[in-house]
């Protein structure tokens, strides 16, 4: 009965011309509030979910797949970013991202900072690069006239390469002179890849051996470097993959694709630094399976060259493209075709040149395709050999199978998923036949990407394998 006579009372209110729009102010102010309020909860709510979900897409996607740990299904939150993990899905003890490196980053996540820290400038401002005195400078064999007059080597060296390591890995070659140092150039996110690599062909580097052949006669070492990551969960996944496994380097320069130079002629000068005695260096991208057994093979019967050697699939007379992807512009380099390189998918250097390659690095300026500049500008300006290896991989190679390794010509393989590298590798466990034959084709004007193929592989279509189980039959 009061509610009724108070709505009376508020119509008869409505009625009347002044009270009307006093009550009516009243209400619209009344919604109003209401309704802000709503709006900002919501805002609270939602906004902070969007956030992590970007977080989730970016890192998932670079990590190529949801992260699986056996976590009842659960979420974690890592330095503000929403991992999804699916539940009653073992994990692998090396694959993914491993139950113990997950707790050991949730349990100093508190502690350390969560925000992206840029390069250390301090660090590079008091950081005394005592390696580079240790140059030999007039050992070095230059061959100052290789471009002629229009490009030409600096008078005095930049330090722009001279960046300090901030995990320098110096324990990997310390009782060990390998005869052969891989570097793979990784992304911090890319765990599960890294751990395709350690679980497959990585494991020429520990305990050393390989399908069908057993232990190794050549000591192989493997490490995986980096920049500094863009956030600092990558830094910190870099620390933690150090203490587990001892395979990381890496230094204090922002890590990005235009960077690789610096990257790969960092990765180059560690070598020099801290495993000065290895005999020869693999650079490789994490996207390739190499067949490490082949390449031992192949290098153990190589003969020493002079002024060093670089062997990888060869690219002649490249144009030099001013615009787009490979855009260099012409103070970078001012002529209009690159020497004679090799893909920088894989390739090989002899050990010996890598403190002449840091230091040539430093008398020219910054050149932002890795493979150009350290294996036809550089290799060129130390009077170095460049071999053309059939079996090095290139861009536009088809899809690869383990048969085609077999006969020791196949080295490397590009475009491999971690699905692949395990694929590879258990069918490199089987009795499979012969199944190819190396085509010889000569060599023809080649532009940068790779459209022409050095080599063809004739399969024979007799031969299938079983994708599950891997095994091969011959109809």
């Amino acid at each position: 009965m009061t509610k009724i006579r108070q709505f009376s009372a508020c119509t008869r209110l409505r009625r009347g011309k002044l009270f009307g729009k006093v009550c009516c102010a009243k209400r619209l102010s009344l919604f109003l509030v209401m309704g802000s309020f709503m709006i900002y909860t919501m805002c609270l709510m939602i906004l902070p979910s969007v956030s992590d979900r970007r977080d989730v897409l970016y890192l998932t996607g670079n990590l190529q797949q949801k992260l699986v740990v056996q976590n009842g299904g659960a979420n974690e939150k890592i330095f503000g970013a929403n991992f999804q993990y699916s539940g009653n899905v073992p994990y692998h003890r090396d694959g993914y991202l491993g139950k113990k490196m997950l707790e050991s980053i949730r349990n100093t996540a508190e502690t350390e900072q969560t925000q992206v820290e840029e390069p250390s400038k301090q660090m590079q401002a008091s950081y005394k690069n005592e390696f580079l005195n240790k140059i030999n400078v007039s050992e070095i064999p230059f061959n100052k006239s290789a471009f002629g007059d229009e490009y030409t080597l600096n008078q005095t060296r930049s330090d722009i390469y001279d960046f300090p390591f901030t995990i320098d890995g110096h324990e990997i070659c310390k009782d060990t002179s390998p005869f052969l140092l891989i570097m793979v150039l990784s992304v911090h996110t890319h765990i599960d890849t890294r751990s395709a690599i350690r679980n497959t062909w990585g494991r020429a580097v520990d305990p050393g051996v390989w399908p069908k052949v057993g232990v190794l006669k050549h000591k192989v070492k493997l490490i995986f470097l980096f920049g500094n990551a863009k956030n600092e969960l990558g830094n910190k996944i870099a620390r933690e993959e150090s203490k587990m496994y001892g395979d990381i380097v890496q230094a204090d320069f922002e890590d990005s694709y235009f960077n690789l130079t610096y990257k790969t002629v960092t990765g180059i000068r560690w070598v020099a630094e801290y495993c000065q005695d290895a005999k020869y260096i693999l650079k490789a991208d994490e996207d390739v399976f190499v067949h490490v057994h082949n390449l031992v093979t192949f290098l153990s019967k190589r003969e020493k060259k002079i002024h060093g050697v670089i062997f990888g699939h060869a690219l002649m007379k490249s144009d030099v493209f001013r615009e787009g992807r490979w855009a260099v512009s012409k103070h970078a380099y001012p002529l209009s075709v690159y020497p004679t390189y090799t893909c920088g998918n894989t390739y090989v250097i002899s050990g010996k040149m890598a403190a002449q390659i840091y230091y040539t690095a430093g008398l020219l300026p910054y050149l932002n395709i890795e493979d150009v500049f350290v294996t036809g500008i550089i290799r060129s300006f130390l009077n170095a050999e460049l071999v053309d290896v059939p079996g090095f991989t290139h861009w536009f190679e088809k899809k690869p199978k383990p048969c085609e390794f077999k006969n020791q010509v196949r080295i490397s393989a590009t475009k491999v998923t971690e699905a692949m590298q395990n694929a590879i590798w258990e069918g490199l466990k089987t009795k499979e036949a012969d199944c190819f034959k190396l085509v010889r084709v000569k060599h023809v004007r080649m532009n940068r990407p790779d459209s022409i193929i050095n080599t063809k592989v004739i399969r024979d279509q007799h031969i299938f394998m079983n994708d599950t189980s891997g095994k091969f039959y011959i109809l």
